[in-house]
């Protein structure tokens, strides 16, 4: 036997193996991982959400205590003051194009948006990816009017933050002013 009828005959013999082996009625059995429940309850998650928001009240009444503002709270925790409330001209709605100048910095003072430096901050009301409580808060202002504004993380960014510009459960401190409607 040559080695050409040596290797014609390994080949054979692999074909028939691999025909064989693939040949069965079995099914592979896939691996059952356990699924690891979470030990807490819906319940659970409600009492550690009211005491974020009772920490973040205290922490929004400091901020305030330190900047020497007097902040008006809505329903949603939306901490505001509005410094020039005479002045003013038309409030914005929903889908109306507000323009914005003046500076959001976290509580640690980290800038997030400044006029000077970023120009004008221009979003739609309600339909734009900026924070929620940024969208609330324009709403309450008239054109002209300024305001002084502590934004809750959950109003704010949450706990994600934003792209490492805004860190995770943070507050956002606002002095704003409501420019322009479109």
């Amino acid at each position: 036997m040559g080695i050409r009828q040596i290797l014609n005959n390994i080949f054979l013999l692999c074909t028939l193996f691999v025909l064989v082996a693939c040949s069965g009625d079995e099914q592979p059995t896939a691996h059952v991982y356990p699924v690891a429940t979470p030990s807490y309850t819906t319940q659970d998650n409600v009492v550690a959400n009211k005491e974020i928001v009772r920490r973040e009240a205290e922490d929004a009444a400091l901020l305030a205590a330190r900047y020497g503002w007097d902040l008006q709270r809505t329903e949603t925790g939306l901490c505001y003051q509005i410094v020039n409330p005479k002045n003013g001209g038309v409030k914005p709605k929903p889908r109306d194009r507000v323009q914005l100048k003046g500076k959001i910095c976290t509580p640690k003072g980290d800038v997030v948006y400044d006029y000077k430096k970023d120009g004008i901050k221009e979003f739609v009301v309600d339909g734009s990816e900026d924070a929620v409580g940024l969208h609330e808060l324009v709403q309450l202002l008239k054109t002209g009017q300024k305001v002084n504004a502590i934004i809750p993380s959950y109003l704010a960014y949450g706990i994600n933050g934003n792209g490492g510009r805004i860190p995770a459960y943070s507050a956002l401190v606002c002095e704003l002013e409501l420019v322009n409607i479109n």
